[in-house]
C-alpha cells in the first residue's frame, strides 16, 4: 500500500576515535500505510536518527529500509532527492520557512520544484492555505506569523507534492500549550483526511494515545511498540 514503511536489521553507527557507536542498533519494524505512528524515547535513543533515515536524509550502516515501495538504503543521491520531494514530507520543530517569501510563496515552492507551472502551484497553495486556517495570513512573511501559524504554513507546505509519508520531528516542542494542541490536531487530522501515513517523533507521551501506533526506542533499540488503544499490535513484535 501506498505509504508503507519497512525496516529490516536496520543498524546506524558513527565512529568516535577508534570506537563504533551504535545510534541504531538492529531495529526491524513493519508499519502499514496510512497508520500514525508515534515515536517516543529519551534524548539520544534515537528518534531523530531514525527519522532521518526514513526521510533519505542518512543512510544506515546496514539494513534495508523500503518505503512506499522504494529501496531508501540503496538510492542514488539523485533517486533520494527525487524521494524527498515527491514521497516525503518533512516537518521539523523549527518551520524553517523562508523569511523573503510570503506564507502562500513557502507552501507553493516546493510544487514549483516538483514540476507543477506556477498557477496550478499557486491553487493548491491556496487551498491549503484555507485548509490549515491561515487563509487571511497567505501574504504575511515568516516575520509577521505566530509559532502557530508558521507551523500550519510549514504542515501546508509538507503535504504541497502530495506525498505518501509525512515525518514531523517535535513539530510542537517550540509551541505553547495551546497552540501544540491545535498544530497537533491539524496534522492528525490532515493525515487522516489524506490517507497519509504520519511518523512523528515527540517526548509527549500524551501524543501517543493519539495515534495507531506507540513506539518507544530506548538506546537505539525498538523497546516495546503498542498498537491501536494501547493493545499489543499482532502486526508487530512486542520485544525487538
Amino acid at each position: 500500500m501506498e505509504g508503507s514503511i519497512v525496516l529490516k536489521e536496520v543498524t546506524k553507527s558513527y565512529q568516535n576515535g577508534t570506537e563504533s557507536l551504535d545510534v541504531l542498533h538492529n531495529v526491524s519494524l513493519e508499519i502499514p500505510g496510512g497508520a500514525i505512528v508515534v515515536i517516543t524515547g529519551e534524548s539520544g535513543s534515537g528518534k531523530s536518527t531514525l527519522l532521518h533515515l526514513l526521510g533519505g536524509m542518512d543512510k544506515p550502516t546496514k539494513g534495508t529500509i523500503v518505503v512506499a515501495g522504494k529501496d531508501v538504503a540503496h538510492s542514488s543521491e539523485a533517486q533520494l532527492s527525487q524521494y524527498r520531494m515527491k514521497t516525503i514530507g518533512f516537518i521539523f520543530q523549527f518551520h524553517h520557512l523562508l523569511k523573503d517569501f510570503t506564507a502562500l510563496e513557502n507552501v507553493l515552492m516546493p510544487g514549483l520544484l516538483g514540476g507543477l507551472d506556477r498557477n496550478a502551484a499557486q491553487l493548491r497553495a491556496m487551498e491549503l492555505i484555507e485548509r490549515v486556517g491561515i487563509k487571511d495570513r497567505m501574504h504575511a512573511y515568516p516575520t509577521e506569523l505566530s509559532g502557530g501559524e508558521r507551523q500550519r504554513a510549514a504542515v501546508a507546505r509538507a503535504v504541497m507534492n502530495d506525498p505518501g509519508v509525512l515525518l514531523a520531528d517535535e513539530p510542537t516542542g517550540s509551541l505553547d500549550e495551546f497552540h501544540s494542541r491545535e498544530v497537533e490536531q491539524l496534522l492528525f487530522g490532515l493525515s487522516r483526511d489524506l490517507g497519509k501515513t504520519l511518523v512523528l517523533v515527540t517526548h509527549n507521551n500524551r501524543l501517543a494515545r493519539d495515534g495507531d501506533i506507540h513506539l518507544h526506542l530506548t538506546r537505539g533499540r525498538v523497546e516495546w511498540i503498542f498498537g491501536p488503544n494501547g493493545a499489543d499490535s499482532s502486526a508487530f513484535p512486542e520485544k525487538v
